[in-house]
């Protein structure tokens, strides 16, 4: 269901989306809010690169960047190192 509402918007990005407003901005909205990334970069190298190895709270800090990283439907991970 659509609910009807009232926004106010730069007349300049008002043009540039041009004649059926409404929907260019739902489409818009819904890529920024509801696309999540399927792959991400850890850069886990550096002087010291043990550190993430390094626990924190029962898991290693590595673990830590998995978890969040699950929890906001990443599936692909690659681990850059020096």
């Amino acid at each position: 269901m659509k609910k009807r509402i009232t926004i106010s918007i730069d007349e300049e990005l008002l043009r540039k989306l041009g004649p059926n407003k409404s929907r260019a901005i739902e489409e818009i909205l819904r890529k920024v809010l509801m696309e999540r990334p399927e792959k991400a970069i850890v850069l886990a190298g550096g002087s010291g690169g043990e550190r993430c190895l390094r626990e924190v709270d029962g898991k290693s800090v590595l673990e830590w960047n998995f978890s969040l990283l699950k929890k906001y439907g990443v599936e692909k991970v690659l681990i850059a190192l020096d």
